[in-house]
């Protein structure tokens, strides 16, 4: 067997789920499959046609058993019932990491994968595992359909700046190096990373292909509610660049993020005219211009200032584990 594990998290998507296991049925790893859906067709779909020597289904009921093992009222603020409706991946990452730190007896390397991912040669895992002797983060090019917001994919559809970025839809660490824990918030994955200690080393080894879907469904709500967590992605990749987490507790830090965010967001009315998504980039261009008019930007201290007061508890919490 490998040296490490696949945890995989899922939410209401079955048949996306499907096409992801097709080539990690009966490979040489365990998969552990993290089940945050609102109903039981996962459920279902795992016990019909996966029951398989290397793939475990975690839900609801596998949640409560293990958490009653720790005992730990600590977790309640770091975790949330799986299946809990609304936006809970932060929450369910955390919960990851404790399933994970549970396993630590059998494997130290953990892959955390996103249900939509797919992995031509799952011979790479091994060799992403390998890689995470010389790197604390090891994760891949997605490639196929772009990991990203409605407003990156808007910069890519007209040609204007992106990022490029490491994420946590394909990321494997070793489970003992991580120190820090998930917001609950869009971005949360990039945050995770850039709270860690600015010498942290990371390393995009590897592509897989993350399988296709409409970026601009729905596309003005997606972008406001991503919104808060790209400037927080932005202001905890700039603090960790400066090797000061301490950054973040100040509003002056994060009124430049916002300058800064807004100059980068009025790219979009420049490329827009004749693209045949003109429309979309325009009503997302507006409503996140308004949003901007009205964000306070202690809330994003504030959201830090409880992150770090809570950030001892839950390493005592994974140590406990």
């Amino acid at each position: 067997m490998s040296e490490g594990c696949v945890v995989l998290i899922t939410k209401d998507r079955p048949a996306t789920l499907a096409k992801t296991l097709h080539n990690l049925e009966n490979s040489n790893f365990n998969v552990v499959i993290i089940d945050d859906s609102t109903t039981t067709e996962t459920y279902n779909l795992i016990c019909d046609n996966y029951k398989s020597r290397n793939i475990t289904y975690h839900g609801r009921n596998e949640q409560d058993a293990l958490l009653m093992r720790f005992k730990n009222s600590e977790l309640d603020a770091f975790v949330r019932p799986l299946g809990s409706k609304g936006w809970n991946l932060g929450f369910v990452r955390n919960y990851a990491l404790v399933v994970s730190k549970s396993l630590v007896s059998r494997y130290t390397k953990i892959l955390f994968m996103d249900d939509d991912i797919i992995v031509r040669e799952p011979d790479r895992i091994n060799q992403l595992f390998f890689q995470v002797n010389s790197s604390h983060f090891v994760g891949a090019k997605i490639n196929g359909m772009a990991d990203d917001s409605v407003v990156g994919h808007l910069m890519r559809a007209c040609g204007g700046a992106f990022y490029e970025f490491l994420a946590g839809g394909f990321l494997a660490f070793n489970i003992n190096t991580v120190s820090e824990y998930f917001l609950n918030y869009y971005n949360e994955d990039q945050i995770w990373l850039f709270l860690h200690s600015p010498e942290t080393r990371f390393e995009t080894y590897c592509e897989v292909e993350q399988q296709q879907y409409n970026p601009f469904e729905s596309a003005v709500t997606k972008a406001l509610h991503q919104e808060f967590g790209e400037i927080l992605e932005e202001g905890a990749e700039e603090a960790f660049r400066c090797g000061n987490h301490g950054l973040l507790l100040k509003e002056v830090f994060w009124k430049e993020i916002c300058d800064a965010r807004i100059k980068f967001l009025d790219q979009l009315p420049a490329l827009l005219p004749g693209n045949k998504i003109a429309h979309i980039g325009q009503n997302v261009y507006q409503a996140l211009t308004d949003y901007h008019s009205r964000i306070s930007h202690d809330s994003f201290v504030n959201t830090f200032h409880r992150y770090f007061l809570r950030r001892e508890r839950w390493r005592a919490v994974l140590e406990a584990i």
